[in-house]
């Protein structure tokens, strides 16, 4: 699947339909992996993800945040629960 990189806490998943220069394009995620150049033009990337690191569930959540590149990659962020509502 292919993603644009909006700024490092968000992405955009290829949508289904679109328009390519002028053109009505149905299963347009199919249609830029054919078209690499048209995707890459059209800011799509693939995305690649590391691994969830261990935290605890019980006192720590993680957060995703990204990083642009001839790919957009996924990191991990381990972080604690405050507790005090934030």
């Amino acid at each position: 699947m292919l993603y644009k990189f909006i700024n490092e806490t968000r992405v955009l998943k290829c949508r289904m339909n679109g328009i390519v220069n002028g053109r009505a394009i149905s299963n347009l995620p199919r249609y830029l992996e054919i078209h690499p150049q048209l995707a890459e033009k059209e800011g799509y990337k693939p995305l690649i993800s590391d691994d969830i690191p261990a935290y605890n569930v019980d006192t720590q959540y993680v957060s995703a945040y990204y990083e642009d590149g001839a790919a957009i990659t996924r990191h991990w962020k381990v972080e604690n629960i405050t507790g005090d509502g934030e």
